[in-house]
């Protein structure tokens, strides 16, 4: 298996948003066009900033650069290692700062087998190494849940730390 992923940098002031944009914005999207028989895995998407917009909406976005990344897995057979692969990628996001400007774009990229080691690629696995440690754990979750007066409290069973996002206006029935 193998990592690959689309790069953004995004111009200072400017934001492109996460999976989940929050209360307004469109998130951005990388669908893969892959050769016969490859498989590509979940995208990853590191932590994103949470930002407060005019009119007192919260998103989450990316700001200054992320890489969106997934695991690209070759078909059973595998191909001679110096044969080309040709992978396409679609992309949209919506880029915003004062005012918010649609994007997409198309990329392609050609490469052997051999020329996807992270040796022979110092900055690319730099990158992602970089990345990977900035997605969210999936695990573990909540292995109990408890309310006492109006305080909602979560058990794990391993030492973690967790970051909430709330809004005021969500409440909890019970």
């Amino acid at each position: 298996n193998f990592k690959i992923g689309v790069l953004f940098k995004i111009e200072p002031e400017w934001h492109i948003y996460w999976r989940n944009p929050g209360e307004a914005g469109q998130p951005t999207q990388v669908t893969w066009n892959l050769p016969a028989g490859w498989k590509v895995g979940e995208t990853e998407w590191p932590y994103p900033i949470r930002e407060i917009e005019r009119g007192n909406i919260t998103t989450f976005a990316y700001k200054e650069e992320v890489l969106l990344f997934t695991t690209l897995e070759p078909p059973p057979i595998v191909p001679d290692m110096d044969e080309e692969v040709h992978i396409e990628a679609e992309v949209s996001f919506l880029v915003c700062k004062d005012r918010c400007v649609p994007g997409r774009i198309s990329i392609e990229k050609n490469f052997t087998l051999s020329s996807t080691k992270a040796e022979d690629s110092p900055l690319s696995a730099g990158l992602f190494a970089k990345y990977e440690k900035l997605v969210p754990l999936k695990e573990p979750v909540p292995s109990a849940f408890m309310r006492k007066d109006s305080n909602l409290f979560l058990s794990f069973e391993k030492e973690t730390s967790a970051q909430f996002f709330e809004r005021e206006d969500v409440r909890i029935k019970t």
